[in-house]
């Protein structure tokens, strides 16, 4: 349970996304339910499951990505902990579909390299296979899943958190030598909807702020962002689309660039259909019911708008496809979602 609270500590999840777990016995592994926030789980929420069958008690739901662990601990006899994450650099890493060298001082850790298993849709059969193909017959503890996250595995929950702070180590280093990283600039402020004064907003985006707020009632934390990176996106593309998962589902398919002085209308339709949007020239907002959701789309944001630069420089990069992104969006909306906000 420690390890899920440092994760979310280090930056290393957003929201509840990720997930840990731990081997019980020859037959069974432990891990964090669905939709719970990292910061308030407490021990008798981790869900015990079957290894054989994935079976559980009835009650709190496992992590949907159970699957997942279960096949590190099918494949992997020596592994007791298995943390799964979606870190920015080995998210933007996994895209390049390549495996990555490790340094010398990383080896001790994650071995020679760290593979990348091909793409598949999160809580899937495919998603499975792909990252078994990857780490099964290596020595690696980590393999990259593309367009997805990182899945680590150790003999222990310390090792296993190691493991994951080297491989976030080892990906910022593979990748400033290929792209720029845009620094780490990021400025994210709550915007004030009513009674208060627009400090720190540029003034030219301030009704765009007022009308999120004004016109849709699921609006109720709003977040102003802006980094080196959103700014460069503003430049570059007409349209944001979704290169990770989590952005699929948690921002929205594709994100919109519009100008400051963007019609009501479409600002109100935009506003029903994401929880994004960048002002050209100025930054972004995002939003959300709140404040902690609010965060988790300025985080995920800024990580998917890496990953449209590090494509622009790699042609090889492509955006996840239509039916994926909107499949992924309905079910984070329709399941998902309320069950977070049950618990």
């Amino acid at each position: 349970m420690e390890a899920s609270v440092q994760l979310s500590r280090l930056g290393l999840v957003a929201r509840t996304w990720g997930n840990v777990s731990c081997r019980v016995g020859d037959g069974h592994f432990l891990i964090t339910p669905s939709g719970k926030p990292y910061e308030q789980l407490k021990k008798d929420q981790l869900v015990l499951v079957d290894l054989k069958d994935l079976s559980y008690p009835k009650g709190v739901k496992p992590s949907s990505e159970k699957k997942l662990h279960r096949e590190v601990y099918k494949q992997k006899r020596e592994v007791s902990c298995v943390i799964h994450t979606h870190q920015e650099m080995a998210s933007l890493v996994g895209l390049l579909g390549e495996d990555i060298p490790v340094s010398e001082q990383g080896r001790s850790l994650l071995g020679e390299t760290i593979p990348t298993a091909r793409y598949g849709l999160p809580g899937t059969n495919m998603l499975v296979k792909n990252a078994a193909r990857a780490f099964v017959g290596c020595s690696a503890t980590t393999v990259l899943l593309a367009n997805h996250g990182a899945l680590c595995f150790g003999c222990d929950a310390a090792k296993t958190l190691a493991i994951a702070k080297q491989l976030e180590v080892e990906c910022r280093a593979h990748l400033s030598r290929l792209v720029p990283l845009y620094g780490e600039e990021v400025q994210v402020q709550l915007v004030p909807l009513a009674g208060k004064p627009w400090i720190g907003i540029p003034k030219e985006a301030t009704r765009v702020a007022s009308l999120l707020g004004a016109n849709n009632e699921e609006v109720r934390s709003v977040l102003f962002h802006t980094s080196p990176a959103v700014l460069e996106v503003g430049r570059k593309l007409p349209i944001l689309p979704s290169y990770l998962d989590d952005f699929a589902q948690i921002a929205g398919t594709r994100i919109s660039l519009v100008e400051a002085d963007i019609d009501d209308l479409q600002l109100l339709r935009l506003s029903k259909s994401c929880n994004a949007i960048l002002i050209r020239g100025f930054g972004a907002f995002c939003w959300a019911t709140t404040p902690s959701d609010a965060e988790a789309v300025s985080m995920i944001l800024e990580k998917n708008c890496k990953a449209a630069l590090l494509a622009q420089v790699n042609l090889a990069i492509k955006p996840i496809g239509w039916l994926d992104t909107h499949l992924m969006r309905f079910v984070y909306q329709k399941k998902y979602s309320k069950i977070a906000e049950r618990k």
